[in-house]
């Protein structure tokens, strides 16, 4: 039985250097170099990846970041090579929806916000740890930056604002409950995002902090 890391006060770590070599390879070669060069030529998606417009805050659409779905092929073997990793921390995890994401330049810091609200007809156990859901970030490039707000909080306060800089092959997760929001960008950056779904789940939904 692997052994449960809990994430503690912080509700987030950080695991420097955590993707090897060969996948981050792959991961040049098919996603990031094609991601920067992808003409995103509507507003419903086009180019090679398909991406799509994401939030800015609760009402707002950003044009200033974007998501496409990581090929089949790739995300299977980031759910493969990367389950020891989220297993440790979120052992009944179930991968869900590996994501490219690209931030263009110029644009305002995104909206504070949760990626998982409590859907109560799952039968939430609040005492039951492996059941909490997550989040995995992986840095393809280096200079990726996340601003964390805390977990134990209805709003954000920009005066607790920290920040968490990835570099290149560095992993991020954190708990569904954890208040953050993606940074701004003076140059094109791409980033792979997926959420970390327990057993018996219905729902994820990004709850905006206010």
């Amino acid at each position: 039985m692997q052994q449960l890391v809990r994430l503690g006060r912080l509700d987030y770590v950080k695991l420097p250097g955590a993707l090897t070599a060969q996948l981050l390879e792959l991961l040049d070669r098919e996603v990031v170099t094609p991601a920067q060069q992808d003409q995103d030529v509507d507003d419903n998606g086009g180019g090679v990846f398909g991406f799509e417009k994401i939030f800015l805050n609760a009402d707002v659409i950003d044009k200033y970041r974007r998501q496409a779905p990581v090929p089949p092929h790739i995300a299977q073997r980031l759910t493969e090579e990367l389950q020891d990793i989220f297993k440790t921390y979120f052992p009944g995890a179930i991968p869900r929806k590996w994501s490219i994401l690209k931030s263009y330049p110029g644009g305002p810091m995104q909206g504070p916000h949760r990626d998982f609200s409590v859907n109560f007809q799952d039968g939430f156990d609040y005492w039951d740890y492996t059941k909490v859901p997550g989040t995995i970030i992986l840095a393809v490039q280096d200079g990726t930056r996340i601003h964390g707000f805390g977990w134990n909080r209805i709003v954000a306060d920009l005066t607790e604002r920290f920040d968490i800089v990835l570099n290149r092959g560095d992993v991020l997760l954190f708990r569904g409950e954890f208040v953050h929001c993606g940074a701004a960008y003076q140059t094109v950056h791409i980033r792979i995002h997926c959420y970390l779904e327990p057993p018996n789940t219905t729902e994820i939904v990004a709850v905006f902090a206010r």
